[in-house]
């Protein structure tokens, strides 16, 4: 049985706690608050807090998908969805279902495609566990701003970015002069929309492509495939927090493991999308393997370097490539040549020649010692 069988099959079995007939289950809601959580239960209440205290002037659900955590954050979505039955849906996964594998191997996660796939509203806000919300006037702003647009299917604001460990000062997630309306286009050039910051038109195409089963992650495919129906939109508020942290997706970790991950989410999409958005999204792809190229270069790992040159041909630029292929050639000869003074220094022969030269100098060391007296 493949993944996107797999899916729809588990996700039958997937049941809400407390039932389907809670007031928030017989609402209509503008909005469904999407929230992702594992591992978080130093995280999520104030996750939760930043969702319950939005002002609006219309009704909106949180739908927690809660992947089966063991350090408490179940218990404490637990005690959120028995306070408010009126605002929260919790779903409680079984993770050995929720986690996807192939011969042993972690293919994909489904409880983010659950959640999402179980928002009601006309709008999805998606808001992982560990990030939270410092605007309470958040949801009425993206509405405000979606309801004006209609050719926009998506729209994002500036966020806090913060390091639990201290280690990086905070700092925002945009710059000054982050374009209020982009398309497609630009966010093929690489992912500028913050999860937390999201908002987008819910069930703008009917069920996930096959290849979304294959990704490591899932909030840059989402706004891909949103962004091919309409604009998107930018308000410069800094209406959120996201949190870098040790047990998050993208950090703290090394910048090869990063590019090793955002490789595999590229080659996905490659070959997905119209060709000039198809174009750019080998660009990045290539200049992302250039940049991995590098950091092996710098660790002497040669080997891995030239598995970077093997990257599939459908997915790389191979001009911008050359001058990687010509420095790996440049250092293999490097390495033949040391090998080669190496191995003469350690020949019979050349020690045997050192041995005469210092014979044949002793004397004339001595000779030169006795004048100077």
């Amino acid at each position: 049985m493949g993944a996107l069988e797999s899916f729809n099959e588990r996700g039958l079995l997937q049941k809400e706690y407390l039932g389907e007939d809670k007031p928030v289950n017989r609402m209509d809601p503008v909005v469904s608050i999407c929230v992702t959580t594992y591992q978080h239960a130093g995280f999520i209440t104030e996750c939760l807090e930043g969702m319950l205290c939005q002002r609006t002037r219309f009704p909106y659900e949180i739908v927690i998908g809660e992947d089966e955590s063991t350090d408490g954050t179940r218990e404490i979505c637990m005690e959120y969805a028995r306070k408010y039955p009126d605002k929260i849906r919790l779903l409680l996964r079984d993770r050995e279902l929720s986690q996807y594998y192939e011969d042993g191997v972690l293919k994909t996660r489904f409880n983010w495609k659950w959640t999402l796939r179980d928002c009601r509203g006309k709008y999805v806000a998606w808001c992982e566990g560990d990030d939270y919300w410092t605007d309470p006037d958040k949801l009425q702003k993206q509405v405000d701003f979606m309801e004006l647009h209609p050719d926009y299917v998506l729209c994002h604001h500036n966020v806090e970015v913060q390091y639990e460990d201290g280690s990086k000062p905070s700092h925002l997630s945009n710059a000054p002069d982050q374009p209020l309306v982009t398309d497609i286009r630009d966010l093929a050039r690489g992912n500028y929309i913050y999860t937390a910051s999201c908002m987008y038109r819910n069930n703008l195409f009917p069920f996930f492509p096959g290849w979304v089963f294959g990704v490591p992650v899932g909030d840059y495919v989402m706004h891909m495939l949103n962004a091919r129906f309409g604009k998107i939109g930018y308000l410069p508020d800094v209406m959120a927090v996201y949190r870098i942290h040790q047990g998050g997706v993208w950090g703290p970790q090394s910048r090869i493991v990063t590019l090793e991950r955002w490789l595999k989410v590229l080659a996905a999409m490659i070959g997905q999308f119209d060709i000039q958005v198809e174009e750019i999204l080998r660009e990045q792809y290539t200049r992302l393997t250039i940049e991995l190229f590098g950091h092996y270069m710098r660790q002497n790992d040669t080997q891995k370097a030239a598995q970077c040159l093997e990257k599939p041909v459908s997915c790389l630029n191979a001009e911008q490539l050359e001058p990687c292929r010509m420095l790996l050639d440049q250092y293999a000869q490097q390495q033949q040549l040391q090998q080669q003074l190496e191995e003469t220094l350690r020949s019979t022969s050349f020690r045997t020649g050192r041995m005469l030269v210092g014979v044949l100098a002793w004397p004339r060391t001595v000779w030169r010692k006795l004048l100077s007296r």
